[in-house]
């Protein structure tokens, strides 16, 4: 579950470059990476994500993704990277959801719907 959170991080690493640059160096994932690191990443996570889509919503993001092999060169990208990015996390998350399942471990509620009524109790 640690390589699958780190494999996440790092992912949401790239989506962030690719946001900013069309061709971002090359880099894989990172293993044997202890959790409270992982933790101290998030905040600048968080902070280069709301920077983004500041940006965004401001008209002044602009993504291209130079094409490979494996996929078209696009323009613009914005939409296909946010997709990417949420749709790659969620799969993830179910992923270790299930594990921790399996374990017999309490398995946290991660949908869209509960993640709203955390924000708006009051």
């Amino acid at each position: 579950m640690i390589d699958t959170l780190t494999h996440m991080i790092d992912a949401d690493t790239r989506y962030l470059l690719r946001l900013r640059d069309p061709t971002p160096p090359p880099a894989d994932d990172r293993v044997g990476i202890a959790l409270a690191q992982l933790r101290s990443e998030l905040p600048e996570h968080r902070r280069r994500w709301d920077e983004a889509l500041t940006d965004l919503e401001g008209q002044t993001l602009h993504a291209s993704i130079l094409g490979r092999d494996d996929y078209p060169d696009t323009d613009p990208a914005e939409s296909m990277l946010l997709i990417q990015a949420i749709h790659h996390g969620n799969d993830h998350r179910t992923q270790i959801c299930s594990t921790l399942g399996a374990l017999g471990l309490p398995v946290p509620e991660i949908d869209g719907w509960d993640f709203w009524a955390d924000r708006h109790r009051t």
